[in-house]
């Protein structure tokens, strides 16, 4: 007996807002999958859409005890009012449209076949069985159904992951008794070099890693947005959809960590048309990023809120807006953050760093030394930027400095927002920027009352232009140390990527290069942007102690993780050597010593994973 089974997930070839009509000549996109999800049979009826027949490419075979072909969309409830009775619709395959009479519904929908097969194995034993597909590079986590270089791709889960899925999915079905629709992944991030300049302008140079944020979603018929973890100590939440914006103002000591999610959502319904939003979600949440950690946690979460919406919506957009409405989004939360992280979310590639460059996005891959091996380690110190002032603190810092610059240089100020606009302003090199902080600003701490006498207005305007409605009038503003970090990090960067890619240098002596260039980032993290901690410092110190030829604190700081540089060769004998000096001082409260030093590689971005 064999049965077809037809990925219930949609993406459709069009931006929203675009006629279906355009380009009616051109040669139809293919579409790798048809949505009949929340779809009225006379609705599918009506679709006239190719796809339901045996060459699909998302169709895959299993055996059926009535011995008939069908297709399935493997969504409990797929229609609406179906949903309660939690039935899954079959339809026959054969027909390039189904007809009525093809419908049929299964009334014994089980969370284990009769071979007792659990739903992660279904999904290896379905991708066993489908066509070829061309296959992702390592850590790729699947192989891929669609991907381009402009859209996040649609992946079928490797051995690895579909463990995990099938945790997910089992939580999912506890919560919301159906099976979810589809997945999304979204990966944390390392940086390996430009901390706190993205912000500014200027390019960063990341790295998408292992860890990640998964979501399993389905569809309901109601308004609601229902949310579950698997980490029990991240409570359940539910709120109508009307309402996401109320729910996300913060009234404690931090963002309680459904209001990330909220802020994904509410970035997307600002910008899909109101008719195509969807009535309600259901998701379950899994993360195995180390929570205020800098490794973009909270970012992964929001920019995956953002993914399963729009592909809810049954819209597609490419990488870059996805990653353009994720940092707009993050700013809900109240932090005022550059870009980076969203943009390696979705803009990340297995097996190359990634030079990100802003106003427009773009992301370049740059190949990394073969014989380099990155190490990520704990410094067992938490910080959550968006419950203090200081991350929005150092964003307003170096708003300040370049307005000031720019009206010493007879520049108009008001409309300068980041230090990268007075050097453009300027026409100068960042190096020949470094010079000009030197003499336009003083290193002594400037107050408010003394920036407005530099730039001849008020305090009450300069408050509203710069981004400092959240500070007092006493707060003082420390605007040359800032100046200088930001150029001085910008050329750093250039130099990081430069050293990677050069031809005629030993491999030896190129890696003793970025690790000096790593560690004079951290020293300039702490000594002009004071954005470490004595944890970080002393676990930066340790690294460099056990054979690390560089460690810097990556992140927005104040806590959280280093990143390391080492030779392959050397990589477990460091890895051993920092775990037990990290043992020796002995392992806080919350942490365990094996998930506190570990190498990672450049991964996979964002992904979308059919069942």
């Amino acid at each position: 007996m064999r049965e077809l089974i037809l990925a219930a997930a949609l993406h459709l070839s069009r931006e929203p807002g675009k006629r279906a009509s355009a380009h009616a000549n051109a040669r139809p996109p293919r579409i790798p999958e048809i949505d009949i999800c929340n779809k009225s049979p006379r609705t599918i009826e009506n679709l006239g859409v190719r796809g339901f027949n045996d060459n699909h490419p998302s169709i895959r075979e299993l055996d059926d005890d009535r011995g008939k072909s069908r297709l399935r969309a493997t969504k409990s409830g797929a229609f609406e009012n179906l949903a309660e009775k939690g039935r899954e619709l079959e339809v026959r395959s054969g027909d390039r449209t189904p007809r009525k009479e093809d419908i049929h519904f299964d009334n014994d929908l089980r969370r284990r076949d009769d071979r007792g097969q659990t739903y992660a194995s279904r999904m290896l034993e379905n991708r066993g069985n489908s066509r070829e597909t061309s296959g992702m590079s390592r850590n790729g986590n699947g192989n891929c159904d669609v991907e381009t270089e402009e859209h996040v791709p649609i992946l079928r889960p490797d051995e690895k992951l579909l463990k995990r899925l099938d945790t997910l999915a089992d939580h999912f079905q506890s919560k919301y008794n159906m099976e979810p629709s589809f997945f999304v992944r979204v990966p944390g991030r390392v940086n390996l070099i430009g901390e706190h300049i993205d912000y500014c302008g200027y390019a960063v140079f990341p790295m998408a890693i292992e860890q990640d944020i998964l979501v399993a979603v389905a569809l309901s018929k109601g308004n609601d947005v229902r949310l579950t973890n698997v980490d029990s100590k991240y409570k359940d939440f539910q709120c109508d959809m009307k309402n996401v914006s109320a729910c996300i103002s913060d009234t404690g000591d931090g963002p309680d960590w459904y209001k990330y999610f909220l802020c994904g959502v509410k970035g997307v319904l600002e910008v899909i048309p109101e008719e195509s939003a969807p009535g309600g979600i259901l998701a379950a949440v899994w993360g195995n990023i180390p929570p205020n950690s800098g490794l973009s946690s909270s970012s992964a979460l929001v920019s995956s809120a953002v993914l399963l919406t729009v592909h809810a919506s049954q819209h597609k957009l490419s990488k870059h807006k996805l990653a353009t409405i994720s940092s707009r989004a993050e700013g809900y939360i109240g932090t005022q953050g550059g870009g980076m992280d969203q943009a390696i979310a979705f803009l990340g590639k297995a097996g190359s760093a990634m030079l990100i460059e802003f106003n427009p996005l773009c992301g370049t891959g740059v190949t990394l030394p073969k014989t380099a091996v990155f190490v990520i380690a704990h410094s067992q110190a938490c910080h959550n930027k968006a419950s203090t002032t200081d991350y929005n603190l150092r964003v307003a810092e170096c708003r300040l400095a370049a307005q000031i610059i720019a009206k010493k240089r007879k520049k108009p100020w008001e409309r300068v927002q980041r230090l990268i606009n007075v050097q453009e302003s300027l026409g100068l090199s960042v190096d020949e920027m470094v010079s000009v902080v030197t003499t336009e600003l003083h290193e002594e701490p400037y107050t408010l009352s003394e920036i407005s006498k530099n730039l001849d207005t008020t305090n009450e305007k300069l408050k509203e232009i710069s981004l400092l409605r959240s500070f007092s009038d006493s707060q003082t503003f420390k605007l040359k140390q800032r100046a200088l970090h930001v150029y001085n990090e910008a050329a750093r960067v250039v130099e990081f990527r430069r050293t990677s890619e050069e031809n005629g240098m030993m491999e030896e002596e190129k890696l003793r290069q970025l690790g000096k260039l790593m560690s004079d980032s951290h020293t300039s993290l702490r000594k002009l942007y004071e954005c470490s901690h004595p944890s970080v410092d002393d676990l930066v110190d340790k690294a460099t102690a056990c054979g690390a030829l560089g460690a810097r604190l990556t992140g927005a700081g104040w806590g959280g993780c280093i990143v390391a540089i080492i030779t392959k060769d050397k990589v477990s004998q460091f890895v051993d050597a920092l775990k037990k000096e990290l043992a020796r001082c002995g392992i806080k409260d919350g942490f365990k010593l094996e998930d506190l030093v570990f190498p990672t590689e450049p991964n996979q971005g964002a992904a979308i994973y059919t069942i």
